[in-house]
């Protein structure tokens, strides 16, 4: 319950809080469960205040000190928070859905189970402390890590940089140029059930040496994934689109599952078992697969993908 005292001047506005709280700053702020939807407290000094399951949707936050508050099931959806610190805030199971941030500090905060952080609206920057990684040990949304200018080289191995290792969640697709349509829909296909796919139309980079470029990533994705068609095979392995560089690839990533496309000539029923060109890998099998694809992410299967 939170003390009628506290509330009453909170509700005076930041800059009679921010007087009492110069003037007492022994005294920790109990406004446990406090209703201030759509109060303007933008500035105040909110830090180490106990804000477990306060309403404080629609508040104007923006600048507002909350280091080391404690927001526990607090609602904060569609608050502004450009400006304002959270450095040390417990934020445990909050709600954050469309609430407004921008230059933000966020660091030594528990992210794991804040909600609605992939629908938060960026108006810039925000600091995301190495600590919160760390603390949320990766499970962060990463739309709301990118909207916050995070590098995505670090949203790939955040996970893993966390104490929890990459699984097989991310793929290398190799296929030749001429079924570029076929490897768009399957790269889109993947990406919408949540695996990572290194495709050269969006990930080769103005200036890039093509060739070292398809080597290291291959290095880097947990999967090989070769499409296997007429083109493909008849192609020189060549690297990347023209379906080769999976003969290093193979080398290192061991096994890869081979999705032969061949619109028209396959008969329902038939999934006949493959081998690949010598010149594209060694002891790598085949079968022709059609439809939707989904990946499978447990170890120890070395499938890539499935029908």
């Amino acid at each position: 319950m939170a003390n009628p005292e506290h509330v009453n001047i909170l509700k005076r506005g930041a800059q009679a809080w921010n007087r009492w709280r110069k003037d007492n700053p022994g005294v920790r702020a109990d406004l446990t469960g406090v209703e201030l939807d759509g109060a303007e407290l933008d500035w105040a000094e909110l830090g180490l205040a106990d804000l477990r399951l306060a309403n404080l949707r629609f508040a104007n936050l923006d600048g507002a000190n909350l280091g080391g508050a404690h927001l526990d099931g607090a609602q904060l959806g569609f608050a502004h928070l450009t400006d304002a610190r959270l450095t040390g805030a417990d934020l445990g199971n909050s709600d954050f859905t469309n609430a407004f941030v921008g230059f933000t500090a966020f660091g030594d905060n528990d992210l794991s189970t804040v909600q609605g952080l992939e629908t938060v609206p960026h108006f810039g920057p925000s600091t995301i402390g190495v600590h919160t990684i760390y603390k949320s040990k990766g499970n962060i949304p990463e739309a709301f890590l990118r909207g916050a200018g995070v590098p995505e080289d670090f949203i790939v191995y955040m996970k893993s940089l966390a104490g929890n290792p990459i699984e097989f969640y991310s793929c290398f697709i190799s296929y030749s140029s001429q079924d570029d349509d076929f490897a768009r829909r399957l790269h889109a296909d993947l990406r919408e059930n949540g695996v990572r796919c290194w495709f050269a139309p969006e990930d080769l980079k103005i200036g890039d040496r093509f060739r070292t470029r398809i080597d290291e990533s291959i290095h880097v994705y947990d999967k090989l994934m070769v499409i296997l068609t007429e083109h493909s095979i008849a192609s020189p392995c060549r690297g990347g689109r023209d379906g080769g560089g999976a003969q290093k690839g193979a080398e290192t990533v061991g096994q890869a599952r081979v999705l032969s496309h061949s619109p028209g000539r396959r008969r329902d029923g038939d999934r006949p078992s493959l081998r690949l060109p010598a010149c594209a890998a060694r002891g790598l099998s085949a079968t022709f697969a059609t439809g939707r694809i989904t990946m499978r992410s447990k170890r120890p299967s070395s499938d890539c993908c499935g029908t």
